[in-house]
């Protein structure tokens, strides 16, 4: 902006420059839109890293139980049939030892368990397991869930073999 003084005999040119209140306003607005933005970004990006180191340390968890059971000599398995179990009616369950629980139905004979761990840094994580046979054939299976509210349903995971 330029303007022009005149005092006495002398004219005098002045420039202006600078922000008047308005732009520096409009200014601050903007950057704090920007602002906003960005901390936003980093919530989404903190609660998503969150949400697979839950989902991680459930999966290691789920892998960890699957190996266990998977290391179990075949014979072992094989030991855990009808004839070798106390006498029970169908459908029946009965307590073996080491706090696993077992169903009889008829030939089939399933074996199921549960555990609780609290993974420091992750929270709370539930891993059941079951091992279901007839004859020569058993089926493992492991579901390890957090119990964490951040990753919701979606937050399991699960294997299912085969010896």
């Amino acid at each position: 902006m330029t303007s022009t003084e005149v005092t006495g005999t002398e004219n005098v040119q002045r420039t202006d420059s600078g922000f008047s209140l308005i732009e520096a306003i409009i200014a601050v607005l903007v950057f704090i839109i920007g602002i906003a933005a960005v901390s936003n970004l980093f919530l989404m990006a903190s609660t998503a890293n969150s949400a697979a180191n839950q989902m991680s340390a459930t999966t290691a968890l789920a892998s960890e139980v699957m190996d266990r059971l998977r290391a179990i000599p075949k014979s072992d398995l094989v030991a855990i049939t009808p004839a070798s179990m106390r006498p029970a009616a169908s459908d029946t369950p009965c307590t073996e030892p080491g706090g696993l629980d077992c169903v009889q139905a008829g030939t089939l004979v399933t074996k199921t368990g549960a555990m609780h761990r609290v993974v420091p840094g992750v929270g709370d994580i539930h891993v059941r397991w079951s091992i279901e046979g007839a004859g020569d054939v058993f089926f493992i299976r492991v579901r390890a869930q957090s119990l964490m509210t951040i990753v919701g349903e979606r937050g399991y995971a699960e294997f299912t073999t085969f010896r």
